[in-house]
């Protein structure tokens, strides 16, 4: 039996790395029919699904950096 798997994301460097994946096309990357840019959405899901799908982890978690500044707490209620 393996050990059960635990699935880390940097979060903002998925999204950067999204984006410029796609943004080098000579259209700017993925938009949608009203122009709005989508190519980080696809690009970090896209990513995160084939990882989740190939490593089949028994968690995931996603890290964000805050843009707060100072201290800064997390509460969690159940």
């Amino acid at each position: 039996m393996s050990s059960p798997t635990f699935l880390l994301v940097d979060g903002h460097s998925l999204a950067f790395r999204s984006y410029y994946a796609f943004a080098k096309n000579r259209d700017g990357g993925l938009k949608n029919s009203q122009g709005v840019p989508t190519s980080i959405c696809f690009g970090f899901l896209r990513s995160l699904l084939d990882t989740i799908e190939a490593q089949t982890p028994q968690a995931v978690a996603i890290a964000l950096r805050s843009l707060l500044r100072g201290n800064v707490s997390i509460s969690s209620s159940r």
